[in-house]
């Protein structure tokens, strides 16, 4: 059957074999993960905020378009979003929905257009962009798309095409970003895109790619320890500064602009009519990124780390999360009180410490199985308090904290 459009039930199908194709691949994508930190999660939390996005197409009835289907996908890429990868993936999801509202049926053109969109959205987050990941393969495959989208035929011709070059972008990461050169990978982001698009374009040749809904391993498997002390004798920036700011400034470009000489990796994105503005930057004054932050309003969540003292992470296994999670559903509903507080850890004794110092309840995860805005919202629902401190410990974790704070009716405070 000749395919000259893509309506919404068929855009419904390509995310769903896309989602389905990267979480099979994750592991291949964890492997590349060296940068900007080399914890090997990339793929799980693209995986992850992908499957949430999913979640919210599959949750469309009746007459959709294509259109609903990529803002159904930016919504829960936004609510399942893990980790800096998950981030980036729904700024990408984004900018796509952006590109495809309003529009029933997506031509090539609406396509190229729509990856156009995405790709600038992404680097409107991003001051400073760092060349030779996801930013840079987006980026040349949005522009390959919007040249080339009047010489194909039809989606399927369009998309062959379109990842021939990301594939080419994709492979051409480990000259511009040194790490990955001297590590001999390409970018993991990137990678992630790439196998997306190829899950796509599966799907629109009519191939089956095997339901992942069931797949227990995107809690990770053991990994060995990740030593750092030889990356941290080369770090420009010292400290991972990151924080929200609670106010009503829209000019989110001004302020990108006023703070970027002060650091790199500089991620400022918006709440989306949430009045929060999400910052993260790698700098030496964290304090100066503080003050022009306080001249906007009220900030949160604020999160300082010395990455030159940072050493190592602990990997941790499925066994420790199998056994996490026994723990958790085997804890009672405290009791109706003014406070609850609420942290996120991994293992028993970690846990056992939070207890003693007067945590209510504790979800299950860490740097490398980050909890989801539903398991955060399990555990409001297991505490009494009227008022309820929740504590995620990682900065991988805020996002998805803020989230559980705005969709629950309890009074919730993100620490």
């Amino acid at each position: 059957m000749e395919i000259n459009k893509i309506n919404g039930p068929l855009l419904k199908e390509i995310f769903k074999g896309a989602v389905n194709y990267l979480i099979s691949m994750k592991e291949e994508v964890n492997a590349l993960n060296v940068f900007p930190v080399p914890d090997g999660d990339t793929g799980t939390n693209m995986s992850l905020t992908s499957k949430s996005a999913l979640k919210q197409i599959e949750s469309l009835e009746g007459d959709f378009t294509a259109g609903d289907v990529s803002a159904a996908a930016a919504r829960g890429a936004l609510m399942g979003a893990r980790g800096n990868s998950g981030v980036i993936l729904s700024q990408l999801l984004r900018g796509f929905s952006e590109g495809l509202e309003g529009i029933d049926e997506a031509t090539t053109s609406d396509l190229a257009h729509a990856f156009k969109k995405a790709s600038e959205t992404t680097y409107k987050a991003v001051m400073k962009p760092i060349e030779g990941t996801i930013l840079t393969v987006g980026r040349e495959t949005a522009d390959f798309a919007i040249r080339h989208y009047k010489k194909a035929e039809d989606p399927i011709t369009f998309l062959e095409d379109v990842i021939v070059e990301a594939n080419k972008s994709l492979d051409n990461t480990p000259n511009q970003l040194q790490v990955l050169k001297e590590a001999g990978v390409v970018d993991a982001g990137g990678k992630g895109l790439v196998v997306l698009l190829e899950g796509g374009l599966k799907v629109l040749k009519g191939e089956d790619i095997a339901d992942q809904s069931e797949d227990e391993t995107l809690k990770k498997k053991a990994q060995k320890e990740v030593q750092f002390t030889e990356a941290d004798t080369s770090l420009k920036y010292g400290y991972c500064t990151e924080f929200i700011i609670n106010t009503d400034y829209e000019d989110i470009d001004s302020f990108r602009e006023k703070i970027a000489p002060l650091g790199d990796c500089l991620l400022v994105v918006g709440g989306g009519g949430t009045h929060l503005i999400k910052v993260h930057v790698h700098t030496n004054d964290p304090g100066i990124v503080l003050q022009h932050a306080c001249e906007l309003g009220l900030l949160q969540d604020i999160k300082i780390d010395n990455m030159r003292y940072q050493h190592r992470e602990v990997l941790f296994d499925d066994e420790e999360v199998a056994e996490a999670k026994k723990r958790e559903e085997e804890e009672e509903i405290i009791e109706e009180k003014d406070y609850s507080f609420i942290t996120v850890s991994m293992g028993e004794g970690m846990t056992e410490t939070f207890k003693s110092l007067g945590v209510d309840y504790v979800v299950a995860g860490g740097q490398t199985m980050n909890p989801s805005t539903e398991d955060l919202l399990k555990g409001v629902d297991k505490v009494g308090g009227k008022v309820i401190y929740l504590i995620p410990n990682n900065s991988n974790i805020i996002l998805s904290a803020e989230q559980a704070r705005d969709i629950s009716n309890r009074e919730i405070i993100v620490i």
